[in-house]
């Protein structure tokens, strides 16, 4: 039987109880190889933060869009339409729209000496002047 590779990190349970393997050992390995280098560590944990805030943003996204809007147009319809009630109707206005309408009805007879307004010719009348008294004459 082939002998199993030497893994870096140990998780399982049974395995670290039976080769008596402490939680301190692993964290040492898990551990970066010199105490000032930590770079690696921080930036995974900046990608992780972002990532947990991108989701926290993206969720409170879909519920607003998916959820709460949907919660407050209900809302809103709910109230306008209990809030339905009668308008008092202006008699005068009624009565002149109605004869406005039955106006539109009627056929209109058109006379037929209707003047031409697209014939310009102009027929000059020509008018002298003669001074006037204050006479009176017969």
């Amino acid at each position: 039987m082939a002998a199993l590779p030497k893994l870096k990190c140990v998780f399982n349970l049974a395995f670290m109880l039976t080769n008596k393997i402490s939680l301190s050992e692993i964290w040492k390995k898990l551990a970066p190889a010199e105490k000032d280098n930590y770079l690696g560590w921080r930036l995974a944990s900046i990608v992780i933060a972002g990532i947990i805030i991108l989701a926290g943003i993206t969720t409170a996204g879909f519920v607003y869009q998916n959820i709460y809007s949907t919660l407050s147009n209900t809302y809103s319809i709910f109230v306008l339409s209990s809030e339905l009630g009668m308008d008092i109707v202006d008699m005068n206005s009624y009565q002149k729209t109605a004869t406005i309408i039955a106006n539109k009805k009627t056929v209109t007879v058109i006379p037929e000496n209707i003047r031409n307004i697209f014939d310009y010719q102009v027929d000059l009348v020509v008018t002298t002047s003669t001074a006037t008294t204050t006479k009176k004459t017969k």
